[in-house]
């Protein structure tokens, strides 16, 4: 389990990452667009529905995955190699808890380059809207596992 220092520093790293976001979304807001018909990407934002009514702990269990829509993968991963730290994202649950990590990697990796826990994942799902976050959440995590883990293994090779 991660210390309450880890914790709280990921979670304060999240809602700098949050905030940034939103910087650049009213940055982008702002530019005209050339075609207002051209086709948007779409966002998590859009696959969970906002006015649906969920019970209380489906609530929260969405609320908890909010992260994903703002997480920009680029720049968490160039923040992590600039500062020099290449912890891995892992899961909160029973079993393999590294997405993106090959199972005979998952121990040595996080042994030599620490762990980060992700945020509202776990063992169990709260219906279609938190799935759709979830996943994006797993996906997003492969990913920068994925982008990290070599960084992690090169300081490993030259001590």
């Amino acid at each position: 389990m991660p210390t309450k220092k880890e914790v709280t520093t990921f979670n304060k790293s999240l809602i700098l990452v949050g905030l940034l976001s939103l910087t650049v979304a009213c940055k982008q807001e702002s530019k005209p667009t050339s075609d207002v018909n051209a086709e948007q990407p779409t966002s998590s934002t859009e696959v969970v529905e906002l006015n649906k009514t969920y019970d209380q702990e489906t609530q929260n269990a969405i609320s908890q995955l909010r992260w994903v829509e703002q997480f920009d993968l680029k720049s968490e991963v160039a923040n992590s190699i600039k500062q020099k730290d290449f912890r891995l994202l892992v899961i909160a649950k029973r079993g393999p808890n590294v997405p993106g990590i090959e199972l005979n990697q998952q121990a040595s990796l996080k042994s030599s380059c620490g762990e980060k826990y992700l945020e509202g994942i776990g063992d169990v799902l709260f219906g279609d809207a938190h799935k759709k976050l979830y996943d994006k959440a797993i996906q997003l995590a492969s990913e920068y596992n994925r982008l990290v883990a070599p960084h992690c293994e090169e300081t490993i090779t030259t001590k």
